[in-house]
């Protein structure tokens, strides 16, 4: 008699998320980039391919998840997803397959970018405030009752840092006297609960010298101390 083994059975893309990629090629990722994949995968991956095995999703499926995306907004999303984040998201789920295909779970992925269609909306650039908005803002910093509002607005106007930077001042990287401060630390909130502080910038031109100019100067000078977070 012949013994055969028993196929394995093909695993849907939600196990094969669950049990092989985030334990094994995502717990060494930064905070940040864990928080947005985990949102990709929760938001859009799972609902839509995640109960189909990872060996039946063609090309096909991929282009209908590329369109439901793009039309987010009909099946009960919050709005249309931009061109640039169903890339984002499209090159999280391709990666999940070159895994695949690698651990011989697939034959071939069926991410094939000449074939597929990313019909999403164009993305709107931030725009620069007008000046007068910016002198507008400038004059009411200082009728903010709160203290850290007035801080926190003073910082972002006058410095351009961004917000996790704002965060991850530190009076000893202050140095009012001179008219100047350093930025060498972020502070963030990757899934809006939990605080990861960062000791480098976002990139290593982030890490920089900023002028602070006399109105800032004065919204610092009543809280200034040795050390300890700004805000």
């Amino acid at each position: 008699a012949i013994i055969t083994k028993p196929e394995k059975p093909i695993p849907t893309l939600a196990q094969f998320i669950d049990e092989i990629y985030k334990p094994c090629f995502m717990s060494g990722l930064e905070e940040t980039t864990k928080a947005n994949y985990n949102r990709y995968i929760r938001l859009y991956i799972v609902p839509f391919l995640g109960d189909m095995p990872l060996a039946a999703i063609n090309v096909a499926h991929i282009q209908s998840f590329y369109d439901w995306m793009a039309h987010a907004s009909h099946y009960g999303k919050q709005r249309d997803l931009t061109r640039s984040t169903i890339n984002r998201v499209s090159g999280l789920t391709s990666r999940m397959f070159k895994v695949a295909r690698e651990l011989k779970l697939v034959d071939d992925t069926p991410f094939k970018l000449t074939l597929l269609r990313n019909n999403g909306r164009r993305s709107s650039h931030h725009k620069a405030l007008p000046d007068a908005e910016v002198a507008r803002i400038k004059r009411e910093i200082p009728l903010l009752e709160d203290d850290r509002q007035r801080l926190y607005m003073g910082l972002l106007v006058y410095t351009g840092m961004r917000r996790e930077e704002v965060l991850g001042l530190g009076w000893e990287n202050i140095h009012l006297a001179e008219g100047y401060g350093e930025v060498h630390r972020v502070v963030t909130y990757p899934d809006n609960t939990r605080t990861v502080v960062k000791d480098e910038p976002k990139t290593a031109t982030s890490e920089r010298t900023f002028i602070i100019p006399a109105p800032l100067k004065r919204l610092l000078l009543p809280f200034e101390r040795e050390s300890g977070y700004v805000i």
